[in-house]
């Protein structure tokens, strides 16, 4: 396997076991910039040096190694390929490296290396000794079988050999994937003279380009502009996943970002205030009771959290449990994240854990559903994952944006709801939100009984409007309409045309046709001085709502054409009207209200003035004062 283009590598261990002075060592950088950091002679932010190896840019994350700033380390570890856990020969293991390496175990690192530290102030035999305890400290971890490099930064013992180890171990990391949106959490924020706000981090997912719009989770609303990127001082016009940068920020005040908040594309992360997650406790850990109060650290952030446990026993990845947050956070789906005891001294990190959702939603009855859905997306089976989103959001669906939003990047998620709505699991509804087939079963069958009373009742219509439809089913369901009546027509068990909603497979029905025939034949005989509508409807025998039915199923054909609010015209006699202007137009040039009324066949001003606005209308004639010349469709 080739190696990285980029390698995020981080240290881990206990204060004052030589992080900084091996970094310096192997890259020339002192990573303590402070003036605290100096005076006191430890580590207190994070610091960044990059090492060049075999072709392959490495970005070194040195993290503090006091027990007040583990939270800090945390947040220097969410971002790692790989971790070199550094031990002191004249101290061995200590409470920060045991804690450091349980961090770095439950956020995913999954690679790493031994570095034995400080090897010029013990003889051989205490470094065989401190090699066997490191190697029975690891067992069991990602660590276990790692190379264990002695070193001495006073020296320069064993540099060059945890050099070649490093390059070693970039061969066998496999590559992130660039896929999905931009995911950068902030780990320091400044302003640059001439350039304005600077954000730097780790990218762990996707990519990001000079130009590109981001935003900023949690934060104000709108997109900043990517104004220019720099990898460890040195520009770039993208750069993908794995990658430390600094990135130059138009469009937002360096005030007005923290570290804690994420630098992504619009939508890959969710300011929440709550989560649900699988997460899994150290040995000789219980996980906290109901409504304790846990601190996570989730990437660059920590926040205090309230525990919903959501089962008791194990599911696929850990314990499923809800977080309710003191506060909106960045999270984002299979983020990692670790769980530590607010205000705890010593190895106050007791567990971690993986965000299954990043934005469940609250409703009454909600706890089985979030059970249900918790259970699905703590599995591996996208169509699982889709077909619990769907169902556990009802009948207001959800459409694609929202569901990328919680499930992980690497689905094909156009490819499952595709497959999913070719196999009668899932329909499209309003506003392309996808619905759970079985909720709209129930609705489908109700919309074919509403139907198929309508035209037992109504045998003239052609069929219910959708609309009409709609409003007749209970509230709570309402919303399904459109989807329940895709599915149906999309089964050829119901047909929409003309905006009636019919059935295919109904047999002609008789009582229809006398009544359009009836109602059709005295405005075919009345020709261009047809009847007022209320006097129509006296003409053909029909009762009121059998006559208002056969106008409306003549209306829609349109066989009559209603000119004004009542009267009607038979589409036979306007067709005619028409052909008789137009042939007036090739000797004439102007058309007069006497010849008009000629051609009409005695029109009275009642029938001759919607008539002249209709062909106006409709481009056979153009008005010019008082007479009408040729108009557009002549």
């Amino acid at each position: 396997m080739t190696g990285h283009a980029h390698l995020v590598l981080g240290t881990a261990g206990h204060i004052d076991h030589g992080k900084t002075s091996l970094v310096q060592a192997l890259t020339g950088v002192d990573t303590d910039r402070l003036p605290e950091e100096k005076a006191r002679g430890i580590t207190i932010e994070l610091g960044f040096a990059a090492l060049d190896v075999g072709g392959t840019r490495i970005s070194i994350v040195d993290v503090p190694g006091h027990e007040k700033f583990v939270r800090t380390m945390a947040a220097g570890a969410a971002g790692l390929d790989a971790v070199m856990l550094l031990v002191a020969a004249d101290d061995g293991m200590m409470p920060q490296s045991r804690e450091h390496l349980a961090i770095c175990e439950l956020l995913g690192v999954r690679r790493g290396l031994l570095v034995i530290t400080k090897a010029d102030l013990v003889d051989e035999e205490m470094l065989e000794l401190c090699t066997a305890e490191l190697r029975d400290a690891v067992a069991g971890t990602f660590l276990d079988g790692a190379d264990v490099i002695v070193t001495s930064a006073t020296t320069g013992r064993g540099i060059d050999a945890l050099r070649a180890a490093i390059a070693d171990l970039t061969a066998d990391l496999p590559a992130r994937s660039a896929t999905g949106g931009a995911v950068l959490p902030v780990d320091r924020v400044f302003s640059k003279a001439g350039f304005g706000a600077v954000v730097t981090g780790t990218l762990v997912q996707g990519a990001l380009a000079v130009g590109d719009d981001a935003w900023l989770v949690p934060g104000a609303a709108g997109a900043v502009s990517v104004r220019g990127l720099q990898v460890h001082g040195e520009a770039a016009d993208q750069v993908e996943a794995g990658v430390r940068l600094a990135v130059n920020l138009r469009g937002v005040s360096h005030h007005d970002v923290h570290r804690g908040a994420v630098l992504c594309t619009q939508g890959a992360v969710t300011a929440s205030a709550a989560l649900h997650a699988a997460v899994t406790v150290l040995d000789g850990e219980d996980l906290p009771a109901e409504n304790a109060e846990v601190s996570l650290s989730l990437a660059t952030n920590d926040v205090l959290a309230r525990v919903v446990p959501l089962q008791t026993e194990d599911a696929a990845g850990g314990r499923l449990v809800r977080f309710v947050l003191q506060e909106h956070c960045a999270v984002w789906p299979g983020q990692r994240f670790v769980m530590r005891r607010p205000g705890a001294h010593g190895a106050a990190t007791f567990g971690g854990g993986r965000v299954l959702d990043p934005a469940p939603p609250s409703f009454k009855g909600a706890f089985k559903v979030w059970q249900q859905t918790a259970r699905a997306l703590a599995g591996d089976d996208a169509t699982e994952q889709v077909l619990a989103l769907v169902a556990e959001a009802r009948a207001d669906g959800l459409d694609e944006k929202s569901l990328a939003a919680r499930l992980p990047s690497g689905l094909d998620l156009a490819a499952t709801l595709a497959a999913l709505v070719d196999a009668g699991r899932l329909a499209r509804g309003a506003n392309d939100r996808f619905v759970d087939c079985a909720i709209i079963e129930p609705v489908a069958l109700q919309l074919a009984e509403d139907v198929a009373r309508f035209h037992q009742e109504r045998p003239v219509l052609r069929g219910p409007a959708p609309g009409d439809l709609a409003a007749a089913l209970p509230a709570t369901t309402r919303d399904l309409c459109g989807p329940a009546l895709d599915r149906l027509v999309a089964q050829g068990a119901l047909g929409v045309e003309d905006g009636r909603v019919f059935d295919p497979a109904r047999a002609a029905d008789p009582r229809r046709d006398k009544a359009l025939g009836a109602a059709g034949a005295v405005l075919t005989r009345a020709g261009l001085t047809p009847p007022l509508i209320d006097e129509w409807r006296g003409e053909t025998g029909l009762d009121d709502v059998t006559f208002a039915d056969a106008l409306s199923e003549l209306k829609r054909t349109g066989a009559a054409v209603q000119l004004a609010s009542n009267l009607c015209f038979s589409d036979r006699a306007l067709a005619g009207l028409a052909d008789r202007v137009r042939a007036h137009f090739t000797a004439h040039d102007v058309l007069d209200t006497a010849q008009f009324k000629a051609l009409g066949g005695g029109l009275s001003r009642k029938h001759a003035i919607p008539l002249f606005e209709w062909l106006d209308k409709t481009g056979v004639t153009r008005r010019d004062g008082d007479v009408r010349r040729k108009g557009r469709d002549s």
